[in-house]
């Protein structure tokens, strides 16, 4: 009887509670070290959730919908992520706000995506070149 007990304990750790928690990540996309705030964030490309990370591991939603779903960088205290459909969206890492929501023409080709080797300089540039055109 004792056996059975154990197996069912068994079953209970391996088989319901992992089903209990909640998996933050779904198809993690990119990474940016927030390294000011002791964090990694975490884009998806499965539900445009941006996700942090902490020191520890634990996992918390930064912005549930966020829409990130590609590439991002961090400029100053915005976080910025590129969404689905040639979005930009950008967020204040203090306080979560959206700060950032531009549509870029479809049809002529823009593709709007952030790959490893673009550095922040260039992101820099763009930053800046799309607030002239906000500001217009």
């Amino acid at each position: 009887m004792k056996k059975k007990g154990i197996a069912f304990f068994l079953i209970m750790i391996f088989a319901v509670i992992p089903a209990l928690t909640q998996a933050l990540l779904n198809f993690p996309q990119k990474i940016v070290i927030d390294a000011d705030r002791d964090r990694l964030l975490v884009s998806n490309f499965g539900n445009g959730a941006l996700v942090q990370i902490d020191s520890e591991g634990n996992e918390e939603y930064f912005v549930q919908t966020a829409g990130f779903v590609d590439g991002m960088d961090i400029v100053d205290d915005i976080v910025y992520g590129v969404g689905d459909d040639c979005k930009l969206y950008g967020y204040n890492l203090d306080t979560e706000q959206q700060v950032l929501d531009v549509s870029f023409p479809t049809g002529a080709g823009v593709i709007i995506s952030f790959d490893d080797e673009v550095d922040h300089e260039v992101f820099q540039k763009m930053y800046e070149e799309l607030l002239k055109l906000l500001v217009k």
